[in-house]
């Protein structure tokens, strides 16, 4: 997530929550802990989180574990190495 929509989302929740303060210090922390949240989830969550509670989310609240890749790179990179590129791009497309 770029910095742009955190802002964004705190924005949103100053604006559902009065007490809800964006301060210089809390966006700094709120960049550095969702910088590798995708947007669209976590802006769900505190639409959900909004319609639902009657206090502003916390950090973890928003969280979303961002998805791992289900692909071995070291062991696709061996293989690469032991049958060629070109195996690869013929029968995978890349």
């Amino acid at each position: 997530m770029t910095s742009k929509q955190v802002l964004s989302i705190l924005r949103y929740i100053a604006e559902a929550y009065p007490n809800f303060e964006v301060t210089e210090q809390r966006v700094a922390i709120w960049i550095e802990q969702l910088s590798s949240v995708e947007y669209e989830p976590a802006f769900a969550k505190v639409k959900k989180h909004v319609s639902q509670c009657k206090f502003a989310p916390t950090i973890a609240e928003v969280y979303v574990e961002p998805e791992k890749s289900r692909i071995n790179h070291e062991h696709l990179k061996k293989m690469r190495k032991l049958r060629g590129e070109a195996y690869y791009e013929a029968n995978f497309g890349g």
